[in-house]
């Protein structure tokens, strides 16, 4: 009954009278190595963290750059897109009414850059 209530009260293990050397030793030598095994997981779980820590700070990083790449390769492609979709004067915004073709425009004189001499 002692010993439940001692479990209880969070002991781990007794040593019994009469007291038998080997038995202590072996008792005491479990424990010794069960403290080491949780020191080592410990430091491992410190280790981990670490590593996480540095792998999500890198993939943070990553994020950053590749939404400022995208962010400047909208911009890049955009720019001249909106100046042959919006500047030219035959072709408006796609479905739009709002915008009349001119009846004068000619593919030749828009365009001087793309005749061949």
């Amino acid at each position: 009954m002692q010993t439940a209530r001692g479990y209880a009260l969070g002991a781990v293990d007794y040593i019994l009278s009469p007291i038998v050397a080997p038995v202590l030793r072996t008792k005491v030598q479990v424990f010794v190595d069960l403290y080491k095994a949780n020191a080592a997981l410990a430091l491992s779980n410190q280790e981990l963290e670490t590593r996480v820590k540095e792998r999500t700070a890198e993939l943070e990083q990553l994020s950053r750059l590749k939404d400022e790449f995208l962010a400047t390769m909208s911009h890049e492609l955009r720019t001249p897109l909106n100046a042959i979709f919006g500047g030219s004067p035959c072709c408006g915004p796609v479905g739009s009414t709002s915008r009349p073709r001119s009846a004068h425009w000619r593919p030749s004189s828009a365009t001087p850059a793309l005749k061949s001499d």
